[in-house]
Formats: C-alpha cells, sequence, structure tokens
C-alpha cells in the first residue's frame, strides 16, 4: 500500500507513531535552552564607555537631518509604496 499515511519501516512498528512530534519538541527544547544560555552571556557596557580608538562623529548623522514627521509621511510616495509593499506581500502569505 505505497502513498499511505504510515509506511512500513517509517515509524517504530506496532506504535502507529512516526516520532515527528517528539524530534520537534527536540529540537525546540534544545534551540531554546541554547538561546536562553547565549542571551544570559550578553552584557551591558557601562555608563560611558568608549572604545579605543572611537572619535565620536563631529557633524550630525545624514539621516537625523532629512527627519520628517509621522504625519507628512502619509502624504509621501514612498510611504505608500512601502505600505503597499507590505500589505501585498503578508496578505500573499496569509493566503498560501
Amino acid at each position: 500500500m505505497a502513498g499511505t499515511a504510515l509506511d512500513a519501516g517509517v515509524y517504530i512498528v506496532g506504535t502507529g507513531n512516526t516520532g515527528v512530534a517528539a524530534t520537534f519538541c527536540t529540537v525546540g527544547l534544545l534551540y531554546g535552552s541554547i538561546m536562553a544560555i547565549a542571551a544570559s552571556q550578553h552584557r551591558v557596557a557601562p555608563d560611558g564607555y568608549i572604545p579605543e580608538g572611537y572619535t565620536p562623529p563631529k557633524e550630525e548623522a545624514e539621516a537625523a537631518k532629512h527627519f520628517v514627521h509621522i504625519d507628512d509621511s502619509l502624504k509621501t510616495p514612498q510611504f505608500w509604496s512601502a505600505h503597499t509593499h507590505i500589505q501585498t506581500h503578508s496578505h500573499a502569505h496569509a493566503i498560501m
């Protein structure tokens, strides 16, 4: 009977269990444990810390010079282009 849900040799004989759920749980717990350990190792630099050899920029960053208020951003074609792009893709992925 080819094409059945449980072909011979794919599961532990007599159980009807393929082990997929146990495998996903094991991988999820392992991944979660590694991420939790890695996250606990991150440290925040002390106040006033400056790396050796770093010189702060003398001028304001280019992006900060061109600030657009949220009320004005709704009037720009760039906003609506990005908005349409994001909405179209999110709906397309939801449909699939």
